[in-house]
């Protein structure tokens, strides 16, 4: 891309042109800046599009493309892509592109507001933005920027620190060494951050993001002209969350943090000793600046905080002087490597950790150590006697209506015989008021009275409605391992650190019912029971949650009773049988093909014009 200033460099090539860029504006607006060449008008250009000054352009049948070393970069049209992600039956058309218009820009901003850390600019980055339509109009859903990646990282070592030889690209080296770095760090880009909207996360996007990128960076990204080979992702979240497995990166390892070495660092600086790059000599100050800012602040002297520094460990986030350390003490972070072509993807593949590092495969995965529970129903019947207080109104009500009497028996099951195995998801629906409430009591012992036969380890029942909350924040209210805790609640449909540190009294009635759901997933029970399965939460939250609850009845090899009075939900649940409870005390028994067809049937005799 060496080119000689003020040459006119186009060519004629068939039917493309070559451009050199002469000059970059990038003050018009935040979406935009405009390009010129030699001999060429101007261009307004997407503001992401990686152009410098010098570069040759060609123009070949209305696309625009950079042209590097061995390859070219395309600019124009923007990138899109195109994407479909199926959740139950639920469909979601996602647009993946880079933002060149005020709308989008505007969109771009407002998502920003569920990022919570800082947001810092890179010297070079290119933004794409995810949008799906609802009733015409684009929503948009999330984003992930890409940018240059830092010069060291120990876990990139790691898994870079072996032979690499690419048999088309100028790239080998024979360890990941200091001269391997400096001719080979521009192959590497980074994902630097991901954000979508917390209505959408646990829909599995996160994915579609870095893929998209992923695609991106294989026909556009460069730098001086030279293409990526490798892609990663660093973030304090995957040490909880390795959401980048999905896209085919690899658990690289994490970052070393400072956290072993913070005491001597400061107090390294403290000496004035060090004599190091201006650059990094900067960086050093404004470290110990913020130091002493903080042993002010907070009213230790020097020697205090040091001493605090040298005291400091893993659970950092559980001290009292938690304010002190943070912005000081950077813990690990985890780091996902992937190749963007066949020949890194092999070599990324074949790398092996020593240690046994996935901790987020589930203790209970593991289903064949499970015991196998039953739930036997013989010849079960069952009623309860209505019992009303004869108040004056009451009597008046009996007066109108006709007196039932004192007591009335109501009869709710009838000579049901049934068994459910571990590991199967039985759904009870009906009208309100047929009983689905009063077979649930049945089921989880709640009921004395009743003639027949049930078989059931009570032991392992967890009834959702059991469950008790306090008004402490949601992530102090679950119990277990934090890396558990923020897997679970990215499973029942809530992942954002807002919603974390809220207290349950501030939840909405469907953050309640999540939450509770939570406090199943992370118990060791074994029979579940959930009364009023989903109601009042919107389809797409609903449909996330049923994905991620019948992987972990399988994979746990749980029972789940749910009942509810909404069909719809029972067909997106699809359990392997349904109780279907009318008004009538028999229950009828309903594989997923024959209740939609009954579903639908009586719909139709209800609607029909001809049904009488």
């Amino acid at each position: 891309m060496k080119m000689i200033e003020h040459e006119i460099m186009e060519k004629n090539k068939g039917l493309s042109k070559i451009f050199t860029v002469s000059k970059i504006i990038t003050d018009i607006n935040p979406w935009n800046k405009k390009i010129f060449f030699y001999d060429r008008k101007p261009l307004t250009i997407h503001r992401n599009a990686l152009i410098s000054k010098g570069d040759s352009i060609e123009e070949l049948k209305g696309k625009l493309y950079i042209l590097g070393d061995k390859d070219k970069f395309q600019i124009k049209p923007k990138f899109l892509s195109k994407r479909t992600k199926k959740i139950n039956s639920i469909r979601l058309k996602i647009h993946i592109r880079e933002i060149d218009s005020e709308v989008e820009w505007n969109k771009y901003l407002d998502l920003q507001k569920y990022h919570y850390l800082p947001v810092s600019g890179f010297p070079r980055e290119v933004t794409l933005i995810a949008s799906i339509k609802e009733f015409g109009k684009n929503v948009y859903i999330g984003y992930i920027t890409i940018s240059l990646p830092p010069l060291m990282n120990k876990a990139r070592h790691e898994i870079l620190n072996r032979p690499f030889t690419h048999p088309l690209l100028d790239i080998n080296w024979d360890k990941w060494d200091m001269d391997a770095i400096k001719n080979n760090i521009n192959r590497i880009v980074s994902i630097s951050r991901i954000l979508i909207h917390p209505e959408y996360r646990s829909a599995g996007l996160s994915s579609i993001l870095i893929s998209s990128a992923k695609k991106y960076c294989k026909s556009r990204w460069h730098l001086a002209g030279k293409k990526p080979v490798f892609i990663e992702i660093t973030a304090a979240l995957l040490l909880f969350s390795p959401f980048p497995c999905k896209s085919g990166l690899k658990y690289a390892g994490n970052t070393l943090g400072n956290i072993n070495r913070v005491y001597q660092d400061v107090k390294y600086l403290l000496n004035g000793k060090p004599h190091i790059p201006s650059g990094i000599k900067a960086m050093q100050n404004n470290y110990l600046n913020k130091f002493r800012d903080k042993c002010e602040k907070f009213g230790f002297t020097v020697e205090e905080g040091l001493k605090l520094l040298e005291d400091v460990d893993s659970d950092l986030y559980y001290r009292d002087n938690y304010n002190f350390y943070k912005d000081l003490v950077r813990l690990p972070k985890g780091v996902y490597v992937g190749g963007l072509d066949e020949y890194s993807i092999k070599y990324i593949n074949q790398f092996k950790r020593g240690d046994n590092h996935n901790k987020f495969i589930n203790k209970t995965n593991n289903i064949l150590n499970m015991k196998q529970l039953k739930i036997r129903m013989n010849n079960l019947s069952f009623s309860y006697k209505r019992n009303y207080v004869l108040t004056e109104r009451v009597k008046m009500i009996h007066e109108i209506f006709g007196d039932p009497g004192k007591e009335h028996d109501h009869e709710i099951l009838k000579d049901f015989t049934y068994e459910i195995s571990s590991g199967e998801i039985v759904g009870i629906c009906g009208p309100s008021g047929g009983g689905k409430t009063s077979i649930l009591n049945l089921i989880a012992g709640k009921v004395n009275s009743y003639s027949g036969n049930i078989q059931c380890d009570n032991d392992q029942i967890l009834d959702i409605r059991d469950i008790k909350l306090s008004d402490n924040s949601i992530i102090d209210d679950l119990k277990g391992e934090t890396t558990e805790i923020i897997n679970v609640l990215n499973n029942i449909g809530l992942f954002d650190a807002l919603t974390y540190v809220k207290p349950y009294s501030k939840l909405s009635e469907g953050q309640k019912f999540r939450i509770k759901l939570g406090h199943l997933f992370i118990s060791d029970k074994k029979i579940w029971i959930i009364d009023e399965f989903c109601t009042g939460i919107d389809p797409l939250t609903t449909s996330i949650i049923i994905k991620n609850i019948k992987k972990v009845v399988k994979n746990r090899n749980i029972i789940l009773i749910v009942a509810t009075a909404n069909p719809s939900i029972i067909k997106l649940l699809s359990p392997d049988k349904i109780f279907w409870k009318g008004l009538d005390p028999e229950l009828i028994v309903f594989n997923n093909s024959e209740f939609t067809q009954h579903f639908e049937e009586s719909l139709y005799r209800i609607f029909s014009e001809d049904y009488e």
